[in-house]
């Protein structure tokens, strides 16, 4: 299953998706600046997600247990403990 946050929307709130197996992609809208606690949690078929550009903060954990291997964030974002995989990579543009 691909989500995509309605445009509207300018935060991902703490464990919002948590736990939903038949999330496999998230698009993310520009107006989204932070992304909660455990917010895509456990969401153990997520293998992509497309971060926007004026995103300033993924809480912790916000992506442990997901399939995730790698991402690509904003320069300047804060990223709490465990916030991705142990295995993800994280790159900063």
């Amino acid at each position: 299953t691909n989500l995509v946050i309605p445009s509207r929307a300018t935060a991902i709130a703490s464990r919002a998706f948590e736990g939903n197996v038949k999330i496999e992609s998230v698009v993310i809208p520009e107006k989204v600046a932070s992304i909660g606690v455990y917010a895509f949690r456990n969401c153990t078929k997520l293998n992509n997600v497309v971060f926007p550009k004026n995103l300033k903060n993924v809480a912790a954990y916000a992506f442990y247990n997901t399939a995730l291997k790698a991402v690509s964030i904003p320069t300047g974002c804060v990223v709490g403990s465990s916030a991705f995989p142990s295995d993800c990579t994280i790159t900063y543009i």
